[in-house]
Parts: C-alpha cells; structure tokens; sequence
C-alpha cells in the first residue's frame, strides 16, 4: 500500500525470528525505518518483535495492531500468512500517533519457490491481466494507471495515497482563487457611468432625456443630466470562474469515490469467511473506514469555504483547464484529485502499490496464465479469444475455435450441484463445486475433459493431503454424463510423492501429481491428448 503523511524516525526496534532450522539465520535483527527496507521474514514464519515502550504501545501492521506474546514478555508476535512482498509498518504511542513507520519485506516460502521465481510468476500475469494479481494481502506491489475497471481496494490505496494531498493543494489554491471578469447591467445616474456599449446607446434613444444629454441639448422640459439614469455595462472579478469550477467537480467526484469505496469495502468485510490461508480483512476495515470519514470530512470543510461555496455550478470545461494548467497551484490540485479518483490497474508500473493475492493463489493464477500460453503455442491455427463472461462464471476463461475443434481453458468455473441447474455441459453431482482449472478440448465430436488443481505445496505430508481434492473432482465432477478423464495435481516442483507422477500411474488411475513449474515450457501428451 502506498505511505501517506510517512513519518521518519530514528527509533529502532529489535526482532528476532520464532523456531528458525536455518543455523545461518541471524538470532537478532534490527528493524530500520522507513524509507529502508527489512529483510529477512518470510511467508508462514512467526517473528517476535520486542517491546520497550510499554503495555500502552501498540505495532500495527498493515492497519491491523499485533498482539502481545502469549508469554506477557514484552514483545509483539507477527506471523505473515501465505504472503510475499512489501508490507507497511507502523509504531504507535498510547495517544495514536505514529512514531516510527517501516517496511518490511517478506519473502516466499525457500521450500516452495524462489523469491526471483514467484517474481517472475507475479510478472507473467500482470502482462495478461493485472487484475488476476489484486487481492486483500497486507503485502504490496506496483501497479499501473490504466483501465477501467473498479476495485474497491484499488481506488481505496488511491484515496488514501493522493486524498490528503488533494485537499492541501485545495487549500492552497484557495488562498489566492482564480477570478474571472463578470459582465451584469446596472441603471445608473449618467453621470455616474463609466463604461457604455451598444446597448446603452440603444436605450438611451428612447429616453429623451439621455438622448438630449448625448447630444448636447438640453431643453427645458427635459430632465437635467444629473438626474438621468442609463443602462450601462458594468464589469467586476467574480470567484465564479471555469478553474473553481473545475476543481470543485474533481471535488464532488471525489466525494461520490468515498462513498462507494466504503460501502465497497463494507460489503468485502461482511462477506469475508474466516481462512486460515488468508489474512483477514475485516479486522482491518475500522482503521481503513476511519481513513475514508476523515478524508470525507476534511473535503467537506474546504468546499464549504471560498472560493467553492461562491461557484454557481461544477463542471469540466475547456476554459477552466486552460485555466487550471497556466496555474501551478491549480495544476498541482487538479493531478492529485484526478490521481485520486482515476480506475485501471494495467500500463507501466508506478509509485501506487496495491495489495496482492497471497502466494497459493498467485501460483493458481499463474498456472492458468501459463497454460494458455501453452495451448496457444500448441494450438497456432484455432482463434483464440480471452474472455471474463463465460457461461460458467469462470474467473477467466481462453477459447480457441476452428472448425469442429473447440479449446477451452477455465479459471474457476462455478460448478452447480444437479445437471438440471447448469447452463453448461459441466455440472456437479454434489455440491458446487469451484475447481482451480478445467480444460475442455472438443475435436472430430470427441470430448477431453480435464481437472487441474494448483497446490502451491512441495513436501510429502502436504502433497499428499491435497490429493483429497483430485478425488473429490474426479468423482463428482461431470462433463454432460462423463467423469473426467484425468484429476491432477500441479505442484511447482515435484519428487517428494515420486509415484503419484509417474506417467503409467496417471494414465491407470486417471488422478496423480504433475510438476509444473518456472521451467514447464509445455504441457505432457496425457494432459492434452490423452
């Protein structure tokens, strides 16, 4: 997540790593603040971090405070779930004021994959669709600025990161508010005017009292000069001008943002179910909901001020941005609040972090990245199309068509129990089922149908527990009436269950274990062709 209002500070805590085997690891560390970075934690691996401040001190973690070792020494145990990458630290006093804020750098599991190798899968996607990355982890990546699409996470890190900034900027541009001319009619003794046109002229013809004025005669049944009243133009400065305009309809847009971001994240919370594989987001949101009500706040106080309570309307004209960007301080708010409130999570990476998917689900999306690359590569001559609208309700889905022979490759399809509900050929026997991967490959009226579950696990114990999934999907699991020729385990590196890969295994039992990893470049003859 993106730091705002960051404060330094030279106060060093100490930590130390819980039941560490690597006899190297250092016993002690110290944690540097930010803007340096920590290393040396790691995804599923507990750390104590010492307390020498006091009950009253608190060490948040991402908006969520740590809780106090279960020993009462003075210390905080944190714990990253399945996570890896940038998370955002702080250290509060009894008052709630950050006084020291870090970074912590937390590194995959060495047992599972590489941190290069879960970089490099983490790139691969977002080169497909950043979207498949984003999720609710307190750890962080860069993100880019394009696109349309809305998440409330995503507009969440913005508001925070550009809102506050926005409004000083607002306040800025209110000490010195850009003014237009302003052009209203005024009835006004002749003697008076300073300025005439053509439509004072006009209506003095019709006064003959002003009409004698102008032309030097003076009859006595007239009115004297003194006491004649013209139509004149009168021009003063006005608050009302196009760059207050466009600022307070950044500023109304703003608004509306903050509103539906906090209902947005209001509803992920309650609709959250407890996971021991997820960090939960739910005791995070009242420090988040806090952010957004004072962010609100803030906004209101400066709109209900000059120059924006003196605008007649808001919009976005021409005018006022030719306005706003011969104007730095008007430029300066205009970018903030427009950085603020922008979508899209895809183009080249910037300063805006957003949180991530933890790592079990990264090596789950890029295995479908992966694999559609493969079937491309391996299919040249099909169309192929990517969609999100599949009739399964698939996270995402690839097609390839040509002729009688149709590809497709499911990220998530939603499986409903009885054939008679589904609108697709896939069903469930029993309950809704959600499979990681389906692959359906139709050719010359034969039909494959394939089960593939991602398990970003790697030692024996767990391998072998995940198998209970390939034998619930291959035997209730349907593709119209038929089961599906293979159920398989993708792990990202394999030999610790070495007869679950073997070829002749699969191919007589129609469930095993496959490897597939950083280095698969394809995919093996039984997956494809059976």
């Amino acid at each position: 997540m993106a730091l705002s209002a960051v404060k330094d500070s030279s106060t060093t805590l100490r930590w130390t790593p819980v039941n560490v085997s690597d006899s190297n690891a250092p016993l002690e560390n110290t944690l540097l603040p930010y803007p340096q970075e920590n290393r040396g934690f790691f995804e599923n691996q507990p750390c104590r971090i010492e307390n020498p401040f006091g009950r009253d001190w608190s060490f948040w973690v991402d908006d969520e405070p740590l809780s106090v070792a279960p020993d009462d020494s003075p210390s905080w145990i944190w714990k990253p779930l399945f996570f890896a990458g940038e998370v955002t630290a702080e250290l509060r006093s009894p008052t709630d004021q950050v006084e020291g804020t870090y970074l912590l750098d937390v590194s995959p599991d060495p047992l599972k994959t590489g941190r290069e190798i879960l970089q490099n899968m983490m790139d691969e996607i977002w080169h497909e669709d950043p979207n498949l990355i984003l999720g609710s982890e307190p750890a962080t990546i860069a993100m880019g600025a394009l696109g349309h699409d809305h998440n409330p996470l995503v507009e969440f890190a913005r508001l925070r990161r550009y809102g506050p900034q926005f409004i000083i900027a607002l306040r800025r541009a209110a000490r010195n508010p850009l003014r237009t001319l302003k052009v209203r009619r005024d009835v006004v003794p002749m003697h008076s005017a300073r300025r005439v046109d053509r439509q004072t002229a006009l209506a003095a013809l019709r006064n003959p009292s002003a009409a004698g004025a102008f032309s030097g005669t003076n009859p006595s049944r007239l009115e004297p000069a003194s006491e004649t009243s013209i139509d004149v133009p009168v021009v003063e400065p006005s608050l009302d001008s196009p760059a207050n305009r466009c600022l307070l309809a950044l500023a109304r847009a703003l608004q509306l943002r903050i509103r539906g971001v906090s209902t947005g994240l209001a509803r992920l919370a309650e609709a959250e179910s407890p996971s021991s594989t997820r960090t939960d987001l739910a005791p995070r949101w009242p420090v988040r909901r806090k952010v957004l009500m004072q962010l609100q706040g803030n906004l209101t106080s400066v709109l209900r001020r000059s120059p924006f309570k003196d605008v007649a309307r808001h919009e976005v004209t021409a005018a006022g941005l030719n306005a706003i960007s011969a104007d730095p301080t008007y430029a300066r708010a205009y970018g903030l609040g427009w950085r603020a409130i922008r979508h899209g999570t895809s183009g080249p990476r910037e300063i805006d972090r957003l949180w991530v998917s933890p790592t079990w689900e990264v090596y789950e999306r890029w295995c479908f990245v992966r694999l559609g690359r493969i079937l491309r590569e391996s299919h040249p001559k099909l169309d192929w199309t990517r969609t999100t609208t599949h009739p399964t309700k698939a996270d995402a889905a690839w097609i390839g068509r040509r002729n009688a022979t149709n590809v497709q490759l499911l990220l998530q399809p939603k499986l409903p129990s009885g054939r008679m509900r589904s609108r697709h050929p896939l069903w469930s026997i029993s309950r809704m089922r959600i499979p990681d991967i389906v692959l359906i490959e139709e050719r010359d009226g034969e039909r494959r149908f394939v089960v593939l579950d991602a398990k970003y696990r790697r030692s024996r114990g767990p391998v072998l527990d995940a198998m209970t999934s390939a034998h619930v999907y291959h035997d209730s699991l349907r593709n119209q009436d038929r089961p599906p020729d293979l159920s398989v385990l993708l792990v990202p590196a394999g030999g610790e269950a070495p007869w679950l890969e073997d070829p002749m295994f699969l191919r007589a039992h129609r469930v095993g274990v496959v490897e597939f990893g950083a280095n698969t470049t394809s995919l093996s003859e039984d997956i494809l062709h059976g």
